[in-house]
């Protein structure tokens, strides 16, 4: 089950905070696949839209029905793209209503929801990490890595998505797309997204190290909005904010955590007085060895960061 409740315990320990985990039921019930729909997506992130509404972002989705075989539901595929929406609106239902474009003859188109309109490489599409709702100017503002297929399977960056109109049908949204200019083969910058302090801070990942470590830059929404990338900060050695030209593709970064991780959440939890992000290990996921979840705690968003195994 993808969609858990964590809970932080009310009593510190001598070493700090103890965590435990439970399924949210609720909301796992609406993710499971559809009868004739949606049958299941790899990456999810959950964006707060406006009072009650929730976007939730998938990457490669699969689309088709469910069909009895000795006794189980098994299912069956009809249809693939490479992203897709769901809307959850809270105070009526945790049903969530799915969404992605399809062609005339009703498949998806394989694209999902959002192209990339300054490609680099004609078979570039998306995988949709995360994102935020503007707090000033009320846009949403998604981040994606960039992908292309094999040969050979890579990522070419990361790119932000910002789209204008979201209180639309996200058939109607209009939207500009835009690579991260820092962003390469080895370093993205969609792992996360928050906003604090007049600031959007995205972590990223730098891949082109034995540690694969998480890092941290940060934009204000100003520039972000008008794509202004030289006024784009970077969390880098010994501690501090520099421009993009100190961060030598990656190398300079702070690392704030031993990766890699991806897909991860950043919020600041106001009971805790602290920053978190819960983590996965990819390795002990693949090879089912626990731990693989962690939550990741700071007093300040650029750390010191303490993992903990849920």
């Amino acid at each position: 089950q993808l969609f858990v409740l964590f809970l932080a315990s009310l009593v510190t320990s001598t070493f700090g905070w103890t965590y435990s985990c439970n399924p949210f039921t609720p909301l796992n019930q609406g993710f499971e696949p559809q009868e004739k729909g949606w049958l299941g997506a790899d990456i999810a992130a959950s964006i707060h839209l406006y009072d009650d509404v929730y976007l939730w972002v998938f990457g490669d989705t699969l689309t088709g029905y469910l069909q009895i075989v000795n006794g189980n539901a098994e299912r069956v595929s009809t249809g693939f793209a490479h992203g897709s929406l769901a809307f959850v609106f809270t105070q009526h239902s945790l049903e969530p209503v799915f969404w992605w474009p399809t062609n005339e003859f009703g498949t998806p188109v394989t694209a999902g929801p959002f192209t990339p309109q300054n490609p680099t490489n004609p078979t570039e599409y998306y995988w949709l990490t995360d994102g935020l709702m503007g707090p000033v100017s009320r846009q949403l503002f998604l981040l994606a890595a960039t992908m292309i297929p094999n040969p050979p399977f890579m990522s070419l960056g990361s790119d932000v998505i910002i789209v204008s109109n979201v209180l639309q049908l996200p058939a109607n949204w209009n939207y500009t797309t835009a690579r991260i200019p820092t962003s390469y083969q080895f370093l993205s910058w969609d792992v996360a997204v928050t906003f604090s302090n007049g600031y959007i801070y995205i972590v990223g990942l730098y891949t082109d190290t034995f540690a694969q470590p998480t890092v941290l830059s940060r934009i204000t929404e100003v520039d972000l909005l008008n794509l202004n990338w030289e006024n784009m900060q970077f969390w880098v050695n010994p501690g501090m904010w520099a421009g993009p030209s100190a961060i030598n593709k990656g190398a300079n970064l702070v690392p704030l955590l031993s990766g890699p991780h991806t897909g991860t959440t950043l919020e600041w939890h106001p009971y805790m007085n602290q920053w978190f992000m819960i983590l996965t290990d990819p390795v002990n996921f693949m090879n089912q060895n626990d731990p693989y979840i962690y939550m990741a705690t700071a007093p300040n968003i650029e750390g010191p960061w303490v993992t903990t195994p849920i």
